[in-house]
């Protein structure tokens, strides 16, 4: 099933549209669904998706942990209350 699509209206250049007409015409496609796949491609390189099981994602999540365990490590205020302090080197 396709995503249902939402109108939106901009402003390009006169360079812009001469371009966006003859890409059109040569892929036979609409001025809109080349504008649609450009967006698609810009936004897959700036904000790349990554797989919950990928070594870098696994990778930012160690090192949050230890970024977490490291601050609460230094708070004084909990000390004691519960468990007595474990530290490992």
């Amino acid at each position: 099933m396709a995503d249902r699509l939402v109108r939106k209206q901009t402003y390009i250049n006169k360079r812009q549209q001469v371009l966006l007409k003859q890409l059109a015409k040569d892929c036979g496609l609409s001025e809109s669904e080349i504008i649609r796949q450009a967006i698609d491609r810009y936004v897959d390189k700036a904000m790349p998706v990554r797989s919950p099981d990928s070594q870098d994602s696994w990778d930012e999540t160690v090192a949050f942990m230890r970024s977490q365990a490291d601050r609460w490590a230094q708070r004084t205020e909990l000390k004691d209350t519960i468990l007595p302090s474990r530290r490992h080197p």
